[in-house]
């Protein structure tokens, strides 16, 4: 699913994939809507239970990571996010 200007809350490429995946059913469900409204609530979307950054200082990365797939998305994450950190 390719919508312009399109930024997510959460970082990772799993998270893009989650997102396409979301977009993809909405609009079965809703065939009117449309990229600005997709936009705007994918942009300001909190799933913080799954994974929140917080920065204030310094950064914190919480994430459940509550499978063997869900880790390595997480390590993914990490490694792309914040390069040369560890």
């Amino acid at each position: 699913m390719d919508i312009p200007l399109l930024t997510l809350s959460t970082p990772g490429m799993h998270q893009r994939d989650n997102a396409s995946a979301a977009i993809f059913a909405a609009r079965l469900v809703n065939p009117q809507l449309n990229d600005t409204e997709i936009r705007d609530r994918l942009c300001t979307l909190h799933c913080t239970r799954a994974q929140q950054l917080m920065r204030d200082g310094i950064d914190v990365l919480v994430d459940v990571a509550h499978n063997p797939a869900s880790f390595a998305a997480l390590s993914e994450t990490l490694r792309s996010e914040f390069p040369g950190e560890g």
